[in-house]
């Protein structure tokens, strides 16, 4: 399948409604660029050196910023916030249906936006060089990086520069670049303010989790290579930013005593808590408190207190134990972040809960314009719209994890079917998780593996029916396998090498058996069958003639029944073979000439006869 029928799947599956209603359209083709009118009471930053970074292919600009230097060595910081609430007004068609997508679907080259193109590409996008109009939060900072001093205005702004986070990127990097002086000039400062709001970060232990966001790139729709995005600063300090913009607007909304949509973040609980001990366990650090409450700072100290190469893949670990964000009307604060209170109000364009935080703000700041860009909600209400709000961005994203999970099967069934490469399929895999269910006895039993592979870019699941050194019971810990026979153990990063088996693109889903070194190379020969090569004879019973094949060194046997041109007798003092009409004689070190007929039944040898 091609990614337009990937997509065209998962939008029926996920039941994401692709086009707008003739009402919406009609709305917002009628919606204007601002004039002077529009203008009317807004603060003019218009000769502030704004500018937007964002991604290569991006084109719905929704933010731009803007620092500059405030009492010595604190910061003045604008984030200026693409004004949608003055364009789109409440219960319009537009509205309603923005409101029912709840926000816009991102896939590879493809987006499905919550509001039309008209608006989040052009009218409400802060490109360069045109004025818009925006909701900017101004945030004054000391020199340790604390806020001091906020407040939000509807505002009047043109962009300086649409630069990509590549461009600020080698900006930061001290690389010479066409960026506007006055521009370059702002950067400096949101450098210097980033580096010390990522060490405030540390201080209130929240740590950075690594992008694992892989990316395709396709040839007429097949995906033909998986590639890692470099985590940039540039991208960090944007994201920085976006967390003090957001911050203040709640700040500012709880100081009015105004209702808002907070997004709450808890902290590990129920079974999200039994997965985080366990990966505590397994990984021989201290052991949770027996109260089961679980701060920022016990996290901060098991990421540190893990061994540098590994902590990457016990960060992404560590990921799967938190707990779904979502958002509700009650100030909680945000585990993940490590903050109080905390909004969404950087992106209106693509998620309506930051539309209804610029509504509020226009109604309770009474800002130009406020009686219909504003809101008012009762408690009810809000928690409707939240409820709403949360399970359409859980949509928006397992609609996303689900396609790529499906290009991600795609590409590799298609690596694994090269009839070229004997070693197509096999990867080098570690554990991620072991699979367990409860038996009619209420005890647990070991189904099989999770493994990821390829530097972590593939999953796979393997069955314990696919071993074959012996038999495997989930061991007295719950959290490993133990061969009965042999006692090897398998645990969560245990390294084994695996051949993808079955593919299914449209459930996104991959199953892989374990195989040993010598499987990998035996099994190449399945693809030679009928091909000559020569070995060197090491052994000899009366059973056949094992030998190791010069090319690969790969183990190799001669069956007595492959001896078609005489009957052979085997010498018991000098282990050799003698024809018994011809004479010929097999013996240890003899170099011989043999054709491949296949492996055999565990594909530990390969299968010959004498040529």
């Amino acid at each position: 399948m091609k990614l337009a029928d990937l997509i065209k799947f998962n939008l029926n599956k996920f039941k994401i409604p692709e086009n707008f209603t003739p009402p919406s359209l009609k709305y917002a083709n009628g919606l204007k660029e601002p004039s002077k009118a529009d203008f009317k009471g807004r603060e003019d930053l218009r000769n502030k050196p704004l500018c937007t970074i964002d991604g290569v292919t991006s084109r719905d600009f929704d933010d731009a910023v803007f620092c500059e230097r405030w009492h010595k060595d604190g910061f003045h910081l604008i984030v200026a916030i693409a004004d949608v609430a003055y364009y789109v007004h409440e219960n319009t068609p537009l509205d309603k249906d923005a409101y029912l997508r709840g926000t816009s679907v991102y896939y590879p080259e493809v987006c499905i936006p919550m509001l039309p193109e008209a608006i989040s590409n052009g009218l409400c996008s802060l490109k360069p060089n045109v004025d818009r109009l925006a909701l900017s939060m101004h945030i004054y900072l000391d020199s340790k990086g604390n806020i001091k001093r906020k407040y939000v205005n509807a505002s009047i702004i043109h962009s300086h520069a649409r630069l990509t986070y590549e461009e600020a990127q080698r900006h930061m990097d001290g690389e010479k670049t066409n960026i506007p002086h006055k521009v370059q000039n702002s950067l400096v400062q949101l450098e210097r303010l980033y580096k010390i709001r990522r060490q405030k970060k540390a201080e209130r232990y929240s740590f950075e989790l690594d992008s694992d966001d892989t990316r395709f790139i396709f040839e007429n729709g097949v995906p033909v290579q998986v590639v890692n995005p470099r985590s940039l600063d540039s991208h960090k300090l944007i994201e920085e930013c976006m967390i003090l913009a957001n911050v203040s607007a709640s700040l500012i909304l709880e100081e009015n005593n105004e209702l808002c949509v907070n997004r709450y973040h808890a902290p590990p609980s129920g079974k999200k808590l039994e997965n985080l001990d366990d990966l505590v366990s397994l990984y021989g650090l201290t052991p949770l408190s027996d109260d089961g409450v679980v701060t920022p700072k016990d996290l901060w100290n098991y990421v540190h207190a893990v061994p540098e190469s590994i902590r990457p893949q016990f960060k992404r670990s560590l990921l799967r134990t938190y707990e779904k964000a979502f958002y509700c009307p009650d100030n909680k604060g945000h585990f993940g972040l490590a903050l109080g209170g905390y909004v969404h109000f950087t992106s209106p364009i693509r998620r309506y809960p930051d539309l209804i935080i610029h509504r509020l703000l226009y109604r309770c700041l009474k800002l130009p314009g406020w009686r219909k860009a504003g809101t008012k909600v009762n408690l009810q209400k809000l928690r409707k719209q939240c409820e709403h709000l949360s399970n359409m961005e859980r949509r928006a994203k397992d609609s996303g994890f689900t396609l790529h999970d499906q290009l991600t099967t795609s590409y590799y069934m298609r690596l694994s079917g090269n009839s070229n490469d004997a070693t197509a399929g096999i990867y080098d895999a570690k554990v991620l998780a072991i699979h367990k269910k409860n038996t009619t006895g209420g005890a647990l039993k070991a189904t099989g593996l999770l493994v990821s592979f390829d530097n972590d870019i593939g999953r796979a699941t393997v069955a314990l029916s696919g071993f074959n050194d012996g038999f495997y019971v989930l061991g007295k810990d719950g959290n490993s396998l133990v061969n009965s026979e042999t006692k090897n153990r398998i645990k969560i990063g245990t390294k084994l090498k695996i051949k993808l088996k079955s593919f299914n693109i449209e459930s996104g889903y991959m199953t892989a058996i374990p195989i040993t070194q010598a499987e990998t190379l035996v099994e190449s020969y399945n693809r030679k069958i009928g091909e000559t090569t020569k070995g060197v004879i090491y052994q000899i019973t009366n059973s056949g003639i094992q030998l190791r094949l010069n090319e690969t060194n790969a183990d190799a046997f001669i069956p007595m029944r492959l001896l078609k041109d005489d009957f052979y007798l085997f010498n018991k003092k000098d282990h050799s073979l003698k024809g018994k009409s011809h004479k010929k004689v097999f013996k240890n070190g003899m170099i011989v000439q043999v054709r491949v007929k296949g492996t055999n039944k565990r594909k530990t040898s390969v299968i010959c006869e004498i040529v």
